[in-house]
């Protein structure tokens, strides 16, 4: 056996110098490049898993080009990755393990995405129920995360009134969790996804407080990230929706305003759609010029 180590260590060295230089690409965003060094490491650690000791090593090559794939947008490849690091997962520390919770929330985020709810929507409560087993008072994101997943599944399969629950759960979990900015991120995504729910029920008098609650968080925490404009946005709808024209109007140009200074190319959609959105108001309020304006 010792004979056969300095073997063994070589492709281990190789191993730690792609994933360390990948792990520098991926700071830098360049995840195109890191892409291929991950797949040398994973293909030598596919090589060189001949025993039981080797497969945390293999489970963590393939959960990093997974992810890495996930982040690329390569939802296609990255499943099969998923799906494998899981079961490698439950193979090393059992079905029972936080570690499979979190595996669990990141397949079923990448199943919703793709495309297949009903696939989602098992594996999020499945995550849901490890996670309070597993997670317990010491881990409650890990239970929130999984609840918040499973509520917008729900959401999009028009299971609205468990959606609510489930969106009510996730954000009474984050509540008691005292997260001050700019971690209370979380807090906000919670209170925006049930603003989301709601305001799909027609419910907007229920909606507004939520989606108020969910700005103001967002604009202490992320004032300048894109899901800012998205809750904006949101509330201009909902107090449309409710004939609160000024007030609409003032969450749109604010929304718009942001947009102005953050959106790139793929935003291009929404942020079309919000100066529609505004120049909708604007002519309800008889302000023809300015509905012009923001149309144009």
């Amino acid at each position: 056996a010792s004979a056969r180590s300095p073997a063994r260590n070589q492709p281990l060295r190789l191993e730690r110098r792609l994933i360390d230089l990948a792990g520098c690409l991926k700071n830098q965003n360049k995840l195109a490049q890191a892409e291929p060094l991950l797949r040398e490491a994973l293909a030598s650690a596919r090589l060189f898993a001949t025993n039981a000791q080797d497969l945390p090593r293999l489970e963590a090559r393939v959960g990093q080009l997974g992810e890495l794939l996930r982040e690329e947008n390569k939802l296609t490849e990255a499943e099969p990755l998923l799906r494998e690091n899981l079961a490698l997962k439950k193979r090393r520390v059992g079905k029972e393990a936080r570690d499979v919770a979190q595996s669990l929330v990141g397949l079923a985020s990448l199943l919703y995405g793709t495309g297949k709810p009903a696939e989602a929507e098992t594996a999020f409560r499945e995550a849901a129920a490890m996670a309070k087993q597993t997670a317990g008072k010491d881990y409650p994101e890990d239970l929130a995360a999984a609840l918040s997943g499973l509520a917008w599944v729900l959401q999009s399969e028009q299971k609205r009134a468990e959606a609510e629950t489930v969106a009510r759960e996730a954000l009474a979990i984050r509540q008691q969790m005292k997260l001050r900015p700019p971690d209370e991120r979380a807090i906000a995504d919670s209170f925006y996804q049930l603003a989301s729910v709601l305001w799909s029920e027609g419910r907007l008098a229920d909606a507004e407080p939520a989606a108020r609650e969910a700005l103001a968080r967002y604009e202490r925490s992320i004032p300048n990230d894109w899901q800012t404009f998205n809750c904006g946005t949101m509330l201009g709808g909902i107090l449309n929706g409710e004939k609160k024209r000024p007030e609409a109007e003032v969450a749109l140009r604010d929304a718009v305003a942001l947009a102005k200074r953050v959106a790139s190319d793929q935003h291009a959609g929404d942020f079309a759609q919000a100066l529609y959105s505004l120049a909708w108001v604007l002519q309800i309020e008889d302000k023809l010029p300015d509905a012009e304006n923001a149309a144009r």
